[in-house]
């Protein structure tokens, strides 16, 4: 039983949905309709959240981890340069099923989370 006079630590913030676990979760699920290149994910992930993107250069860096740990292969369109495709591998289906896993509880908490600090904005409003 906690004491009133004390407020005890539940869970960290750094448990609260982290962006990379949003990002690999939205590029895995757009991989499994099919090859992607990266603009494709870019507007998918856009067009799912309602008009909120991800930095370029953060959607790319999360694209090669996602591929040096196998989760994804990539290779360029063999007849332009321009186009690098991903498509998500045998790893990949794991690690996006851990994160259907993982992610419910933490979206629960962090909506909980963004709710309380809401409410401390509005009190200085």
């Amino acid at each position: 039983m906690r004491n009133q006079n004390t407020t005890e630590k539940d869970v960290s913030l750094g448990h609260v949905v982290k962006v990379q676990q949003v990002i690999d979760f939205m590029v895995l699920a757009e991989l499994q309709k099919g090859r992607r290149y990266g603009k494709q994910m870019d507007q998918a992930i856009i067009h799912a959240l309602d008009g909120v993107g991800v930095n370029d250069g953060y959607l790319s860096t999360r694209l090669r981890k996602l591929s040096s740990l196998g989760h994804v292969s990539d290779y360029w369109d063999s007849d332009q340069r321009y186009f690098r495709y991903y498509e998500i591998t045998e790893s990949g289906l794991e690690y996006f099923q851990q994160l259907l896993r993982d992610l419910p509880e933490r979206v629960d908490l962090a909506l909980k989370v963004y709710l309380k600090f809401q409410s401390i904005i509005l009190k200085y409003e």
